[in-house]
């Protein structure tokens, strides 16, 4: 009977042994990383360069931030330098304020308008490579970018302005020693994107008379990424992070498919056909800057 005991005992107190072990484990090898950000930013898009060269929109002094929020895991490989990382990153604003053009009588000044609602999508993979573990590391991956601002009056005019881009960016990220859990983050990513960019409109002129074009040049988006976040690791589990975020970009387009062809009354035609693609060589519409300039809050969790 005593032996019984002693052997239930060794083994009860070999199963306490390993599990603990395995815990242990468990919390030394964390390769899961789950995290979530919301971002406050200042856009100059694309979208509303184009409603400048269309339609001679300004924008506005008072700018204002436009929310946006992300969605990221990052995957490390086990016994491997290697990690997997996938962000979906979204904005979206019903209503982009502009200003444009209003006289009465001989007196002319800028008054606010609504330019519509923008939103813009972003999806990133990316592998990463730890040529320090845990401090450098190099990457390379792709991203998808998709954005659109539209707006419209019933039968008087509708608008469709956006771009859409797929292709291959290259990177690194710096991270220092921690510190009282604090520790810093620094990224820099390079990106050359390939796609086409849209440029609708219908609507009519000044005898009411339909006028429309269509336009959907291919075109190149290329440009470079620069972040920086403080975490705070609360616990092994979760942390906490504040950040800045910076995308500068130009929208790059052949300035001969850049032209439009409106579809509207022979006698109206030649006149819009050529104030829009002047305006369009004046204005470097086929090679447009984009920026955006965030702050964000992140809270992430560690598996």
């Amino acid at each position: 009977m005593k032996k019984i005991t002693t052997v239930i005992l060794l083994l009860i107190s070999s199963q306490l042994l390993a599990e603990e072990i395995n815990q242990g484990q468990v919390k030394n090898n964390r390769s899961l990383s789950i995290y979530l950000r919301r971002y406050s930013t200042f856009i100059d898009s694309f979208e509303q360069r184009m409603l400048f060269q269309n339609f001679n929109y300004y924008d506005q002094n008072d700018k204002k931030t436009i929310p946006g929020y992300e969605f990221g895991i990052r995957k490390k490989f086990e016994n491997s330098n290697f990690s997997l990382q996938s962000e979906f990153q979204e904005y979206k604003k019903g209503n982009i304020g502009m200003r444009a053009t209003a006289c009465i009588g001989r007196y002319c000044d800028l008054a606010p308008v609504s330019a519509g609602a923008y939103f813009r999508n972003q999806f990133r993979n990316t592998i990463l490579y730890d040529t320090t573990p845990d401090k450098f590391r190099l990457s390379f991956g792709f991203r998808y970018i998709k954005s659109e601002l539209s707006d419209g009056s019933g039968y008087r005019y509708n608008y469709t302005v956006g771009q859409k881009f797929f292709g291959p960016e290259i990177g690194f990220e710096y991270q220092t020693d921690k510190y009282w859990n604090f520790n810093l983050l620094i990224h820099y990513n390079y990106f050359y994107l390939f796609g086409k960019i849209d440029n609708r409109y219908n609507g009519t002129y000044t005898n009411f008379s339909p006028v429309s074009y269509n336009s959907d040049p291919n075109a190149t988006y290329v440009g470079g990424e620069f972040g920086m976040k403080l975490n705070y690791d609360f616990d092994e589990l979760y942390y906490l992070s504040i950040g800045i975020l910076t995308l500068e970009a130009r929208t790059k387009v052949n300035p001969y498919a850049m032209t439009v062809n409106y579809l509207a009354d022979p006698q109206y035609k030649y006149a819009l056909d050529t104030g829009a693609n002047i305006n369009y060589l004046i204005y470097n519409a086929a090679n447009s800057k984009e920026v955006l300039r965030s702050v964000y809050l992140e809270a992430g969790l560690k598996l």
